[in-house]
Formats: structure tokens, sequence, C-alpha cells
């Protein structure tokens, strides 16, 4: 069995997804959170010179959705036909649009410009993509948006949803029914709803 390490600050953002997918397969992975990136960063000397990282092996990987696809591969849920995995692919890519999204929103140092973006993303941006998102997930039959079982892409999903709340934007679930029914049943899955109840309790 491979020894998997992941590196990362004390924090959800880039490095959550792979924790999750790591998580939900039961798949055991170092899990390693900095606290001192100034100082530490000399020692570790990073791909990229930036976090995440991924260690297999000895062997590094750098850039958090390349960790996450490989992760996704290699524990079974990328998908099972590449057709499969390039639906998954345009799911994550598109919820991680809305990540973006709220990375900029969150470095916004004017406190009214920030009011001014949050509300037009809660009135414009959020609500069509998380339309188009619950239209994928009911044109799959409505439990998973790719395939019969758990996929990475449900993962990424509701990794947003998290993102997004941490932002202070609200998600407009009374008009996306499917898509608060769908990350209920994810987020109860045993192994998540462990990792989500014991994981440290970060901002973002």
């Amino acid at each position: 069995m491979p020894h998997f390490k992941l590196v990362y600050f004390n924090a959800r953002a880039r490095a959550e997804l792979i924790r999750l997918i790591f998580e939900a397969t039961d798949t055991e992975y170092e899990d390693i959170r900095i606290s001192n990136w100034a100082e530490e960063k000399k020692t570790l000397n990073p791909p990229f010179g930036q976090l995440p990282f991924f260690e297999v092996d000895g062997v590094r990987l750098c850039q958090s959705m390349t960790i996450a696809r490989f992760a996704a591969k290699i524990t079974g849920i990328a998908g099972d036909t590449p057709l499969d995995e390039a639906r998954a692919d345009m799911i994550v890519e598109s919820s991680r649009e809305l990540m973006n999204d709220t990375v900029t929103i969150i470095h916004e140092s004017d406190p009214k410009k920030k009011v001014e973006r949050i509300k037009t993303f809660e009135t414009e941006r959020l609500p069509v993509k998380l339309g188009y998102l619950e239209k994928m997930l009911i044109s799959n039959g409505g439990e998973w948006f790719v395939g019969k079982k758990l996929n990475w892409s449900d993962l990424a999903v509701i990794d947003t949803y998290k993102f997004v709340e941490s932002a202070n934007c609200k998600i407009p679930w009374e008009t996306i029914p499917k898509l608060q029914a769908h990350r209920k049943k994810i987020e109860s899955i045993p192994n998540i709803a462990k990792y989500m109840a014991s994981r440290p309790d970060t901002t973002r």
C-alpha cells in the first residue's frame, strides 16, 4: 500500500476536497497541517513553492485539482468509464468556479464593496450555477451526480457549499430541493459524518 501524505495549512479551502476523498473511501493518509508557512517553506521546499502538495511514496505532486483527481482515481471514485470521468470533471470544475467567486468576496478589503459583491453573488451568479447543478443531478436520477454510487463530484459539490457559507453568503435552498437532499445524503455517509464531526474547526 503506498504511503500518502497531504501537506497544507490548518484550513479547508483548497485541500478539503482531497481530505474528503480519502475520508469517504476510508483510505489511510497523513494530514499534515502547518502553522508557520514562512519558516516551514524553507524546509518543505514544495513544488512550485505553494500548498497544498502531496506525496506518494516520496514522489511529490502539486496543484490541488491535480491531487484531488489523482486521489479520486486511486480510491475508485473518479468514474467507472472515461465518459463518467469526464462528466465528473465537468461538475467538479463547475463547483470550483463558485469557490473562485467566493475567494474574490473573501479578499475584498472594502466593507461596502464586500456587501455589494455578496449581494450580486447571491442574486445573480450563485442561483444560476446551482440551478444548473441541480439539473445535472436530476438528469442522473437525483441521488448521485455520476453513475449509481458515490463519485468525487458529489464530494466537490458539498465542499463548495461549506466554502460559500464561510463567506457569509446564503444558499437559496428553497429553490434547489434536490441539491439540499443530496447534501444531506452525502453528509450522512458514516465516514463523512464522522470526519466532519471531528475535523479541526477552522473559519474556512
